[in-house]
């Protein structure tokens, strides 16, 4: 059982010349006092580094057991590694014998640390810790903790710590919520991003409300648990994002792209894209939903609405390398037309992320400066009912909407472009062809 002696973890703090700032302070404390830390913070918050000092802590006393346990191996080796450099930077080379092939690490008075992941929970049966590191506990189901993580705390009377960013109201807002009341031993706490100074600069603040929208920033900076309900883009509102055809800007000076999801077997969809460099705005000026529509028809709706100006570039997911009856994929198709050859245009085709893709859609709808970078005109109408009507599942809890066979394909060609601007903007911009 650890005693926890304050004298002895904040010298080991100074030593570490680690500086914690007020949220991380309230952690150390807590973990002095309680044996179930919630502790629910934001991106780039410094959970890592808090979670890292207290499992030196626990190797300094006597005869303990910890655990680092995340969602795969591959997560749980990063915070051993983090671990593992703090160890060599306490007690030098050759003091606490490491075995890197079974990840397990022995002090010589007897205290081990070792790597437990929630892909092979198995592997945690039958053994009991004093401290329990659950890094980034909310991917995890819930049943890891009822069945696996709960029970190994009991025999040694152990310490566990949640740490974690939020993921809508599942197991981990329970508990977050009995530490609020510090009932059975709970204690728990939020932490803004902001807090980590070091970090998040007032430049740098500036930069990431520029970039999210209100709800992902809520969620991932302010550390709250937002459900993702209902409305997909419950930032849309057709007077702020629909521009009427006479109010549509000159788009001389615009690049034009299309965006594209060539599905035969159910719904094709084409937007027409504008982007202005200068201002980083987002016009969806044109489109085509259509069933069935083979890759022929898509070549020759891209030939037909060709702007004047020519392509800046056509982009479509990776996926487009699927091939048909025929035996030929769409990008493949595009690729040995002649038209496209001879106006040596380039397909830029990657693999986006949905939930990522969707929260930057959002940022450029509103982002939390109240900012709009994306609207659509009003003869759009397919893309005006996406962001109106694409949703999540009912009655269950998932970051991922509903593919219904109709709002998802043009919302997943607004989300392969606003993507690609993203890739492009930052210069890091990588595609698999």
């Amino acid at each position: 059982m650890l005693t926890k002696n304050k004298k002895i973890l904040f010298g080991l703090i100074e030593s570490m010349g680690f500086k914690p700032h007020k949220g991380q302070r309230a952690v150390l404390k807590a973990f002095l006092k309680f044996r179930f830390l919630c502790v629910v913070c934001g991106r780039r918050w410094g959970k890592t580094k808090i979670a890292s000092m207290l499992v030196l802590y626990t190797l300094l006393e006597k005869d303990t057991k910890s655990i680092c346990i995340s969602k795969t191996y591959k997560l749980s080796k990063k915070l051993w590694n983090y671990v593992y450099k703090d160890v060599l930077r306490f007690y030098g080379a050759g003091v606490v014998n490491i075995n890197k092939s079974e990840m397990i690490m022995t002090t010589p008075w007897g205290s081990t640390l070792e790597l437990g992941s929630a892909d092979n929970p198995d592997g945690l049966l039958g053994d009991t810790y004093d401290l329990q590191i659950i890094d980034e506990a909310a991917t995890l189901k819930g049943m890891m903790w009822e069945q696996f993580i709960s029970p190994s705390a009991r025999d040694r009377k152990g310490t566990v710590v949640l740490i974690t960013t939020p993921r809508g109201h599942n197991w981990i807002h329970k508990l977050f919520n009995l530490g609020q009341k510090l009932l059975d031993g709970w204690w728990s706490r939020t932490g803004h991003s902001f807090e980590n100074t070091a970090i998040y600069d007032p430049e740098e603040q500036d930069l990431v409300k520029s970039q999210t929208d209100p709800l992902y920033f809520s969620q991932e900076y302010a550390a709250s648990f937002v459900v993702f309900a209902d409305q997909v883009y419950s930032d849309f509102r057709e007077e702020d994002h629909v521009v009427t055809l006479d109010d549509m800007p000159n788009l001389k000076d615009w690049d034009i792209y299309a965006s594209i999801d060539p599905g035969y077997a159910v719904m094709c969809a084409i937007q027409w894209i504008a982007y202005n460099k200068a201002s980083g705005e987002i016009l969806i000026y044109d489109e085509v939903l259509e069933k069935r529509l083979k890759y022929p028809a898509i070549i020759q709706n891209l030939r037909r609405r060709e702007p004047k100006g020519g392509y800046a570039g056509f982009i479509c997911e990776v996926a487009g390398n699927q091939r048909d009856q025929a035996g030929y994929s769409f990008i493949q198709t595009l690729e040995e037309d002649e038209w496209f050859l001879k106006k040596d245009y380039t397909i830029y085709a990657k693999r986006y992320g949905i939930i990522k893709g969707l929260n930057k859609v959002r940022a450029k709808l509103l982002n939390t400066k109240d900012e709009i970078h994306l609207k659509v005109t009003q003869n759009c109408t397919g893309t005006i009912g996406m962001f109106l009507n694409y949703h999540y599942p009912e009655k269950k809890a998932t970051e991922k909407p509903e593919k219904d066979g109709v709002w998802d394909h043009p919302a997943d060609t607004t989300r392969y472009f606003v993507e690609f601007i993203d890739y492009y903007e930052n210069g890091t911009v990588e595609y698999d062809l």
